[in-house]
């Protein structure tokens, strides 16, 4: 829990730091900032968190660096990696099924709220989730979190803890004044953290959860895009607003009311 929370905060920090950067050498205010900017900016302190919280984790514990699993990947890692793929978006679309069903609609991420008006903005984001938001997010939560649970519980058990953990970052991110709706899409984040914890123990590799999370991101920003400038997109329905791990951290919000 402690390696959580440090996550966090390391990751709020970076994120404060880059935005105060970007906001000095481009003069642009916090509020300014268009949703690509600030997921770049966040995708940026994601990366420098990870690696910072990686490297005093292990320093701290007195771990070698081989703690991280990054090892060459296998035939059967990308097996894991395609598949999770695929069972991420089973699991979804089962769940907004039975939410709809219930009468719920999951409320939408606050990176698809800000895009609407500016679609094009979702491009870039593309890449950046296979090679930052991914790779970051699972080193975090599922290679220093989760495998630190280990210690103290089952390998099934710490896949569960670790996946709430997961859930509860992103409290901020699926914010809604519905509580029904923000409960419904972090129960939806629960499942498919389920899912990528489920992958990283089977494997004990970083790149195949990292992989079919970096996709499964990447496919939800082309699938919005397609959604809010044609018609072939999917229904306006929740179903492609649900980031499993978009990391989105409203340090601009913070700066605006410190501002």
């Amino acid at each position: 829990m402690a390696l959580a929370v440090g996550g966090f905060v390391i990751t709020q920090l970076w994120g404060l730091l880059m935005v105060v950067g970007y906001g000095a050498t481009t003069g642009a205010a916090p509020a300014a900032l268009n949703v690509a900017e600030r997921v770049v900016v966040n995708a940026v302190a994601l990366t420098l968190a990870g690696l910072s919280l990686t490297y005093a984790y292990v320093s701290l514990t007195d771990r070698e660096f081989d703690f991280v699993d990054l090892q060459r990947p296998t035939i059967a890692d990308l097996v894991y990696g395609v598949g999770g793929l695929v069972g991420l978006f089973v699991l979804l679309i089962a769940a907004n099924a039975v939410i709809q069903t219930a009468g719920a609609t999951p409320s939408e991420h606050q990176i698809f709220r800000e895009a609407r008006e500016n679609p094009q903005l979702l491009l870039p984001l593309i890449p950046i989730a296979i090679l930052f938001i991914g790779p970051f997010e699972e080193l975090i939560y599922r290679n220093l979190v989760q495998k630190s649970l280990y210690d103290g519980f089952s390998k099934r058990a710490a896949v569960v803890v670790a996946s709430v953990i997961f859930a509860a970052a992103h409290f901020q991110a699926y914010a809604s004044s519905d509580g029904l709706a923000l409960l419904a899409s972090l129960g939806q984040v629960l499942l498919l953290s389920l899912i990528l914890g489920g992958i990283y123990a089977r494997t004990e590799s970083l790149l195949a959860p990292a992989l079919a999370h970096g996709v499964f991101n990447a496919i939800q920003f082309g699938l919005a895009y397609l959604r809010f400038t044609t018609d072939l997109g999917p229904a306006d329905d929740g179903t492609a607003a649900v980031l499993p791990a978009t990391p989105l951290v409203v340090v601009v919000d913070l700066l605006v009311g410190l501002l």
